[in-house]
């Protein structure tokens, strides 16, 4: 009898037919949708900064990460760069790692946008269509009809 209750332990894994490591599968596959969901895009995002960093030149125009745009007048060595900001023309010598973005490819993208947004298409007929409403209720408040207000019983009784 000893022998059966030692054995059903193996005995239920033989009837299962599961491997061991079933338990482990969905945090397996969280690792994988935590690393194509965070990990990766946060990767592809540093190598683009890196190149940029590596490709600046004289007559860049560049924002820092305390959002001071400026004109790079010097490339220095590898950790320095020298900036002209705009008013006043001062230049300041900020570390490379505190260029966070060159202002002409935010300009390019956000001309992407623009040229993807702005095509001709049914908003502009919504927007000549609510213009034209517009203009007419406009003639006609400030025509020569003039809206009445509530009549009064009261100034008929007296009048």
């Amino acid at each position: 009898m000893q022998f059966l209750i030692e054995g059903a332990p193996l005995a239920f894994w033989l009837q299962q037919g599961g491997s061991p490591l079933q338990p482990f599968i969905p945090i397996i596959l969280m690792g994988v949708i935590f690393y194509f969901v965070l990990f990766m895009p946060q990767r592809r995002k540093q190598r683009k900064l890196d190149e940029m960093l590596r490709n600046l030149k004289n007559g860049d125009k560049v924002v820092t990460t305390g959002g001071i745009i400026g004109i790079l007048v010097a490339v220095g060595d590898k950790s320095t760069v020298t900036m002209r900001t705009k008013p006043d023309n001062v230049k300041l010598e900020v570390s490379r790692n505190a260029v966070s973005a060159s202002v002409s490819d935010q300009e390019e993208k956000v001309e992407r946008i623009h040229t993807h947004i702005r095509r001709p298409s049914a908003w502009d007929e919504v927007v000549e269509k609510i213009g034209s409403h517009v203009e007419r209720t406009k003639k006609l408040f400030t025509g020569t009809q003039k809206r009445e207000g509530p009549r009064n019983s009261k100034s008929k009784e007296k009048g």
